[in-house]
């Protein structure tokens, strides 16, 4: 069996409480996420929300994402495909 938890260490699950399209990007949007507060270093706004800009057309308010704060490394996909074949 393979443990995954160690490739995931630092990505969380958050709640997207707002989405507007980005002011000077056609596919880009503008994000308020919750992320109860557990990532330290993150700017916030005055209710603790952390904004960040997205790329996914799907996106939108009440969504539950996986969010890759700042600093943390984008685990790779390529070992996984081997494992999972």
């Amino acid at each position: 069996m393979v443990d995954w938890a160690p490739k995931y260490k630092g990505v969380v699950v958050a709640e997207v409480k707002s989405c507007e399209k980005h002011p000077d990007a056609d596919k880009l949007n503008v994000c308020l996420i919750d992320d109860s507060g557990v990532t330290k270093g993150v700017t916030r706004n005055k209710d603790g929300l952390v904004q960040v800009v997205c790329g996914a057309p799907n996106v939108r308010a009440t969504l539950q994402v996986a969010w890759i704060p700042p600093g943390v490394v984008v685990p790779s996909t390529f070992e996984q495909m081997i494992h999972l074949s």
